[in-house]
């Protein structure tokens, strides 16, 4: 596979128009699923470069948004909303039994979250699929302290 410069390439897929970020061809368009095996179906952007529109559209043009190569969140809300509601009733039910945001606060709580997550998967695999405790799916819990363990880690990083 070729490299482009040795960096990561953001492509405008010719097929419906999303961007997609990639190492190197093929890219598989992460919206409609077409693999491109080199530039003459792609505009090629660089994504360490100014924004651009993932469309084409001139930055002063009426109709542009500079939004290519960014991460897409929404993507992840819409496509998982069952199941961040459920963790999110796990967020809620922890708030009531404990504090708002206390979890933050727990001493060693990376590891203490990380063994929270694996008394979990126990349960989860031992055929308990709710918690009879809280009456969350183990499966919410689990993704909870992951989160909580995850979030911690991040937010020791320079």
């Amino acid at each position: 596979m070729a490299r482009m410069n040795d960096m990561k390439v953001a492509a405008l897929c010719a097929a419906c128009g999303w961007t997609t970020v990639g190492d190197a061809y093929p890219i598989v368009c992460a919206h409609c699923q077409q693999v491109v095996h080199g530039p003459g179906t792609y505009k090629l952007v660089d994504p360490k470069s100014a924004e651009a529109d993932p469309l084409g559209i001139a930055p002063h043009e009426p109709g542009a948004k500079l939004d290519a190569g960014k991460i897409r969140p929404w993507l992840c809300v819409s496509g998982f909303s069952r199941a961040l509601a459920k963790v999110a009733d796990v967020t809620t039910k922890g708030a009531a039994k404990y504090s708002p945001n206390g979890w933050m606060e727990v001493p060693d709580g990376q590891a203490r979250y990380m063994d929270a997550f694996g008394r979990h998967m126990l349960a989860l695999g031992q055929g308990e699929t709710t918690d009879p405790d809280t009456g969350c799916l183990h499966k919410a819990q689990m993704i909870w302290n992951l989160l909580a363990s995850l979030e911690l880690d991040l937010r020791q990083e320079p």
